[in-house]
């Protein structure tokens, strides 16, 4: 079936006017950036990695970072951190100051140089204390995430919103993470981050 971009979606309790995202890039998408991208038509944007612990002692680079202006919709805000109480006070904070969705990942992403691969069981060790921790706040909160079972699980446990990411180190191919996810979580929201269009883009619900 066609996808329809320009189709609002429910994000929990959030509204996105389209079906295109700004993903977070590291050094770029800042605030001003992000406000230029809702005002091109983006339906919701993504901040920059945000350090938790030195986001809640109010060092000034994370707060930059999580600054909100006026006219960039939606704000989805990327925190990163292992110690749950930062994570959870981070999330209190950033929602307070006006972030609609906290987004987070219990392995980087990011390709680089020297990167090792994490195992699923290992991710989700690291990720079940922080992501109940926020879900225990009434905090909207994403995941993102290479590998489709960690997804399913946080959308289980009241994540609003998976993000796959097609990365170098993905444990499958876009289509086959997409069946993995239509047998795991049917039809939860869901988006997909690549530097590259997969083979079939995909929009959710399915």
């Amino acid at each position: 079936m066609p996808i329809d971009l320009e189709a609002p979606i429910a994000i929990g309790p959030v509204v996105a006017r389209n079906r295109v995202f700004l993903a977070p890039m590291s050094g770029i998408s800042d605030a001003p950036f992000r406000k230029l991208a809702y005002g091109h038509g983006a339906g919701l944007v993504v901040s920059e990695m945000i350090a938790s612990r030195e986001f809640c002692e109010a060092h000034a680079e994370s707060r930059k970072r999580a600054a909100r202006h006026d006219g960039q919709g939606p704000l989805m805000l990327q925190l990163a951190g292992r110690e749950a109480r930062w994570m959870g006070e981070a999330a209190r904070i950033a929602e307070g100051e006006g972030a609609d969705i906290i987004d987070i990942g219990a392995e980087s992403t990011r390709p680089y140089k020297g990167a090792q691969k994490v195992a699923a069981a290992d991710e989700l060790t690291r990720l079940k204390p922080v992501l109940a921790a926020l879900v225990a706040l009434g905090v909207p909160v994403s995941i993102d995430s290479m590998k489709a079972e960690v997804v399913a699980f946080a959308l289980d446990q009241g994540a609003v919103v998976g993000l796959v990411v097609l990365a170098r180190g993905a444990d499958a191919t876009p289509d086959e993470l997409v069946e993995r996810l239509r047998s795991a979580i049917g039809r939860a929201p869901m988006a997909m981050m690549s530097r590259t269009m997969p083979p079939t883009p995909v929009a959710a619900p399915w």
